[in-house]
């Protein structure tokens, strides 16, 4: 089936504000398919954004139509906002609550991941995406996993914590949650932890894309796009 207005939802690393905008990696999937398709790619993208959030703004702001594809990247956010007893409705933390201003009541935190309600979200989306007779494809975050400690900006991040291993556990274990999604509701994956964590030179910091990682991805995910239209 051949694409119309393709929408890339995530957080800042979709967004990819660190790299110029033609080597941000949905610039790149609309230069490669637009050899092929008469499509558009339009960036959602935006920092601070979790799947609650992402799916907040694929109801209020894009209407939909056939042909339309949602490509969503697992926001990384995710993986902290998950933390909290009330998951995604964390009103007490500034950064992650989905209303502002956010309440003064201070959140809970769980001894794992608040995982029914990143799968509730994610199942919905792909619910409406079908009702609406539109494409949904996922794809899971990478991130830098190897070599961290040398690159410039742990130790300003990081330092001589030992928090980042642990912090890569929880962003493994939330990848790992979409891609047995994925499986269980056929839902098409882009594994983009699998195919980029390992090559820190592709990033700017632990999440972020640089630009020449923009255009490695960007022709990554086109080939993905390429291959799911001809199957």
């Amino acid at each position: 089936m051949p694409f119309g207005k393709e929408v890339f939802f995530g957080d800042s690393f979709v967004e990819q504000v660190y790299s110029a905008e033609e080597k941000r990696f949905f610039s790149v999937v609309q230069d490669k398919l637009s050899y092929e398709q008469d499509v558009i790619c339009l960036n959602g993208g935006y920092s601070g954004a979790t799947s609650l959030n992402l799916f907040n703004s694929i109801l209020n702001k894009i209407q939909p139509s056939p042909n339309s594809v949602i490509f969503f990247v697992v926001p990384s956010n995710d993986v902290l906002a998950l933390k909290y007893d009330r998951g995604f409705w964390c009103y007490g933390d500034r950064r992650y609550t989905p209303i502002l201003p956010a309440s003064e009541k201070k959140e809970s935190f769980r001894d794992n991941l608040n995982i029914d309600h990143l799968l509730g979200i994610v199942k919905s989306i792909k619910d409406y995406c079908d009702n609406f007779s539109m494409t949904f494809l996922l794809a899971t975050f990478p991130y830098v996993n190897c070599d961290y400690e040398n690159q410039p900006w742990y130790q300003k991040r990081y330092g001589e914590r030992r928090s980042y291993p642990n912090l890569n556990v929880q962003r493994k274990a939330v990848n790992d949650i979409i891609r047995t999604l994925s499986l269980s509701r056929n839902i098409p994956l882009c594994d983009l932890e699998k195919s980029f964590s390992g090559s820190p030179h592709y990033f700017y910091d632990d999440l972020h894309l640089n630009s020449e990682g923009g255009v490695v991805v960007g022709k990554y995910v086109a080939e993905f796009m390429l291959d799911y239209i001809a199957n």
